[in-house]
């Protein structure tokens, strides 16, 4: 996974079923242009609800029958790419809320 930002979006594949349970980012743009906040890598090795991600993850298979978890990532800020990764997230964060009339699963809020 790469030290940049960008968006990440998780698949829960559980009885035969793969849906769409979190869509996220990494890095907030400052005024004066430059970033703060974590990298995709450290966006997804970091925690969730208070605890290692692995563990959240375990956690979340137990308890939903999961079966696989995928995690997508796609570098939206780098070189002649300059796609702010919270618009990014807030598009595609829009058009699964326009789909289903929720947000995904694992997404508190937004």
């Amino acid at each position: 996974m790469p030290n940049l930002k960008g968006i990440y979006y998780i698949l829960r594949l559980a009885k035969g079923n793969i849906d769409l349970v979190y869509i996220g980012k990494s890095g907030a743009i400052q005024q004066e242009g430059t970033f703060k906040g974590q990298s995709l890598r450290d966006r997804i090795n970091n925690k969730c609800n208070g605890q290692r991600r692995e563990d959240f993850f375990e956690v979340k298979c137990r308890e939903e029958n999961i079966d696989a978890l995928d995690i997508y990532w796609f570098v939206t800020f780098e070189g002649r790419n300059r796609d702010l990764p919270a618009y990014v997230e807030a598009l595609l964060v829009q058009n699964f809320f326009e789909l289903h009339g929720h947000l995904p699963q694992w997404n508190k809020c937004f």
